[in-house]
């Protein structure tokens, strides 16, 4: 297609002073040995990413002025956007792949290890952790990795959405007490059992809150959300239990325009033309998607077979994947252009699953 001021051409190009992102990790741990065979760990670990990978509008639309005009325009309205753009004749929603992005990671680490001992063996984990990036959510290159102000990398600075801020493992395996004289058919079948099992408890993932704004002064259709005066972060989700609000996480007042029932979400109108609008006002990671509560558990039986010689043995497995047919639910729709603003879906986890398996080993 021939170039002309009047066209609006898109492309996506790499950065020219584009470079390979940088990690650096550190981190400190501590051990001591509580006694009882337990042992007690604590750490921080960090990570600092910098040049990060970035896919974002250079060319988004400035403001003009009287003071200060751009190609003799002073008002902004949706009519002069494309004379607004730095690149004439180029969309202000091509995408530029760069390395502009940077990234910040900091947890601390606690376990508590059981060595085996009575039958019981232990290894706990929880992680306290925070996963910041001014990249928006994510570093993104193909299509623009940010929504709202493409410029201003402090305005798309919040949590990652890959962050859990709490997460809990526990591992676990008790041999339960048997007989203590092996032989007969009463010992024999209460002998050799043990339970075994993984659980894991962790927050939710955080969500922005994006829409479509096609009156965008700026150019930039994709938008956050403008929130609501006077909402409050606590009164972003619907109070109340997941089960509950399936249909409904988010409290659709905390949102300009939009109504418990409907309406269409609204962002202030700051053109001269009285329709063009500004950004939204929203952050990035402001608030948490469901958190997760599952548990695997594993019931063995061990029966020597003395037939394969001594460590012959017949080994009977009953595993139980989501042990307590706990719903793990995903993410709500966070787009509040939406019509299906809130609601959830799709679970992550699958429900209950039951299996058996037979080994035999000498």
């Amino acid at each position: 297609m021939p170039y002309s001021p009047a066209t609006a051409l898109s492309f996506q190009y790499v950065a020219p002073d584009y470079r390979p992102p940088v990690t650096q990790q550190y981190g400190l741990n501590l051990q001591t040995d509580l006694g009882h065979n337990l042992l007690l760990e604590v750490g921080y670990v960090g990570t600092r990413g910098t040049h990060q990978i970035l896919g974002f509008s250079p060319n988004q639309a400035r403001l003009a002025s009287s003071s200060n005009p751009i190609r003799g325009e002073t008002r902004n309205t949706l009519a002069n956007i494309s004379r607004r753009a730095p690149l004439l004749g180029f969309a202000t929603t091509q995408n530029e792949i760069s390395s502009s992005a940077s990234s910040w990671y900091d947890g601390m680490e606690v376990s508590l290890t059981k060595r085996l001992s009575k039958g019981l063996q232990l290894l706990t984990a929880y992680t306290f952790a925070h996963a910041y990036s001014n990249g928006a959510t994510n570093t993104n290159a193909f299509g623009n990795g940010v929504s709202g102000n493409q410029l201003d990398r402090r305005a798309n600075y919040g949590r990652t959405d890959f962050n859990r801020e709490h997460r809990l493992v526990l591992s676990y395996l008790y041999q339960l007490p048997g007989p203590t004289k092996p032989g007969g058919l009463l010992n024999t079948l209460l002998a050799g059992w043990a339970i075994s099992g993984v659980t894991v408890i962790q927050s939710g993932l955080p969500r922005s809150f994006t829409g479509t704004n096609a009156n965008n002064v700026f150019g930039i259709p994709g938008d956050r959300a403008q929130l609501a005066p006077g909402c409050t972060h606590a009164d972003l989700t619907t109070r109340g239990s997941v089960q509950s609000n399936l249909n409904g996480y988010f409290n659709r007042a905390c949102f300009s325009g939009l109504t418990a029932t409907g309406g269409a979400p609204l962002w202030p109108v700051i053109g001269d033309d009285g329709v063009a609008t500004g950004f939204g006002n929203s952050g990035v990671g402001i608030v948490l998607g469901p958190g997760q509560n599952n548990t695997d558990l594993a019931v063995i039986k061990r029966t020597p077979l003395k037939l394969l010689g001594e460590t012959g043995t017949i080994e009977f497995r009953s595993e139980l994947f989501n042990a307590f047919n706990h719903a793990q639910f995903a993410n709500p729709v966070s787009n509040v252009s939406s019509p299906t603003f809130g609601v959830i879906s799709s679970t992550l986890v699958n429900p209950r699953v039951i299996q058996f398996a037979l080994k035999l080993s000498f």
